[in-house]
């Protein structure tokens, strides 16, 4: 079910947990600042969590001849897989590998292994053609709106809100050198249901055989 989450409403509930409303303390822009920083946060622990599948993205990125390296999703944080498109129902699973390896897979031909070097991806070998390659990957948080526009990685969890709000407002009492022991607790209690619901959902690891060639370990599976 779609949880629609505007920052206007947030700032509102932080306001209110925090005994702000009539106070001018911190101004809207500053606790909206301050919101966005805790949510991208906690978006970084429930990573950490191993609830890293349910944010997953898919993006195509097409290479080009002669050229190693091919530009990632401007929304890219971290992989999770990089597949060479074999047909329109067949992908082959192409293998992490890292600078001291770019030799180790020929100068040119159909790529079979990739590192990551700033924003583009480096295809091992040098593709010597055109390739399509499936780029799946986990996405920036985004940024928190008044226009109700809910990042879609936090869409699914269900309260995350309650806890950000409660977490800010905790931060802003302590700030004011007040008592913020019950916005201490309701934050902990938050994080703890939230955690553990979406840890919940987490699905069970799966092992990936493997094949050695030399000292480079290589994948022996493809992937529909």
């Amino acid at each position: 079910m779609t949880q629609t989450v505007s920052l206007a409403s947030m700032v509102t509930k932080v306001r209110s947990y925090a005994d702000l409303v009539a106070d001018d303390f911190r101004t809207d822009a500053q606790i909206g600042t301050i919101i966005q920083a805790r949510a991208e946060q906690f978006y970084e622990e429930l990573l950490r969590s191993r609830c890293h599948h349910w944010f997953l993205k898919e993006s195509l990125l097409t290479t080009v001849a002669g050229t190693a390296t091919v530009t990632l999703p401007t929304d890219f944080l971290e992989s999770a897989a990089f597949d060479l498109r074999l047909s329109t129902t067949e992908h082959r699973q192409l293998e992490e590998s890292d600078f001291d390896h770019r030799y180790a897979y020929g100068v040119s031909g159909e790529p079979e292994a990739w590192y990551i070097a700033g924003d583009s991806i480096v295809l091992l070998p040098t593709p010597g053609a055109v390739y399509t390659i499936r780029c799946s990957y986990i996405p920036t948080l985004g940024t928190l709106t008044d226009a109700g526009v809910t990042p879609l990685q936090l869409d699914s969890v269900h309260g995350w809100d309650e806890y950000v709000c409660w977490s800010v407002a905790s931060d802003i009492k302590a700030l004011q050198d007040l008592d913020y022991s019950y916005q201490a607790a309701r934050t902990k209690e938050q994080h703890e249901r939230v955690l553990k619901m979406a840890r919940s959902r987490v699905p069970t690891a799966r092992t990936l055989p493997q094949r050695r060639y030399g000292d480079v370990p290589r994948r022996s599976i493809y992937l529909r």
